[in-house]
């Protein structure tokens, strides 16, 4: 999830694609306006490389064709994910399973994954991609607040999850545990692309 110089489709890209329509840019501007009024700021090509590249990195990124070219090679997570989480962690000598909320937010070099529990919620302090025997798999660290008027017993603490994506199925599946001693299985399907950023069944 960052520019990688060692990869062809990236060198192609970032290093001549951008610079090219970065250049193109520059030159339709002072074309258009060779002499623009002092409150307009002037498009040189670097102003032109980085208005061009923030706009990739926030909006563009997740377009199919930089997939099909091998620029963007991680799945796009983007959304709200729903599904439940089954701990090890016993009550009435039964593993607890509770409904969960993934919201993932993610541009083409960050993603943050917030989970939401009725009791609880988690965010991610650290989360990358990793390819593992041809399948894309998200891996995040987080920290787990309970919250106030529902934790109980709980109380805060980290974690860490790996997550197998399922295209076809648009679903996550995969384990953590966490520094309480609990570990788990996680099981999440896409819902929306809008984020509620709280815990809803």
């Amino acid at each position: 999830m960052r520019i990688d110089l060692t990869k062809t489709p990236h060198i192609l890209f970032f290093a001549a694609v951008l610079p090219i329509l970065s250049l193109s840019l520059s030159w339709i501007f002072y074309k258009l306006i060779p002499n623009p009024p002092f409150w307009l700021e002037t498009v040189s090509p670097v102003f032109a490389y980085v208005l061009l590249y923030s706009l990739f990195e926030k909006y563009f990124w997740h377009w199919k064709l930089f997939a099909i070219l091998g620029i963007v090679d991680f799945p796009d997570l983007r959304g709200r994910w729903k599904g439940k989480q089954r701990s090890s962690h016993k009550e009435n000598g039964n593993n607890v399973e509770v409904p969960s909320c993934l919201e993932i937010s993610q541009t083409f070099s960050k993603i943050f994954v917030c989970a939401c529990y009725e009791r609880s919620q988690s965010e991610s302090v650290v989360a990358n991609f990793a390819e593992l025997n041809n399948e894309s798999y998200l891996f995040y660290t987080y920290d787990n607040e309970p919250n106030s008027l529902k934790s109980g017993t709980m109380q805060a603490h980290k974690g860490t999850v790996k997550l197998k994506y399922l295209p076809r199925e648009k679903k996550l599946i995969g384990t953590y545990f966490n520094s309480i001693g609990n570990s788990g299985e996680v099981d999440f399907e896409f819902e929306q692309y809008d984020l509620i950023k709280r815990f809803a069944e």
